[in-house]
């Protein structure tokens, strides 16, 4: 509301033609939108979790973002590990999606190192360590994300390698 008299204000102070006023309305608006993002501080809850996974046979950890909302499990890049999302600020640009419960976002553990990027063994063998991970994503991680938000479907992202992993899932 502020804002729209602020617009007005100068509009007529200055006396600006109609189709001038229409156009600075338009980016008045859009750099208002950007200092809002810029200056929105989050305040999303953050959540660790690490356990036994059945399907990898190892321990394996998480960062959850969020507490409800559409889920979306973000993979990391190349060999990376599952804070990297947050230490790259990628979940700090959708933190206001994350603050008013439009999404839950689920950042799971890699296992690059044992699979695509284990160059000592066969790539028959490292596409079934691949498969492998895949279930876990789906019996565990996607299980997870269904059962904490109530939602069927989920939504797969990444950058990188993380992306291929997300279009391939």
């Amino acid at each position: 509301m502020q804002l729209v008299r602020i617009q007005t204000f100068f509009m007529e102070f200055f006396s600006l033609p109609k189709s001038y006023q229409q156009s600075m309305s338009a980016v008045l608006k859009i750099d208002s939108f950007h200092l809002f993002l810029h200056l929105y501080q989050p305040i999303m809850k953050e959540q660790y979790v690490k356990w036994f996974s059945p399907n990898l046979g190892q321990e394996t950890e998480m960062l959850i973002f969020g507490t409800s909302g559409r889920p979306v499990i973000i993979f990391p890049t190349s060999v990376g590990k599952y804070y990297q999302n947050r230490d790259f600020k990628l979940i700090d640009s959708v933190a206001w999606f994350v603050d008013n419960g439009l999404v839950k976002i689920y950042c799971p553990d890699s296992v690059d190192e044992h699979s695509f990027y284990e160059e000592m063994i066969h790539p028959a063998e490292r596409i079934r360590r691949h498969t492998i991970y895949d279930r876990f994503i789906l019996d565990e991680v996607v299980e997870r994300a269904s059962s904490e938000t109530g939602q069927h479907k989920v939504t797969v992202a990444g950058c990188s390698f993380g992306g291929y992993q997300a279009i391939n899932f």
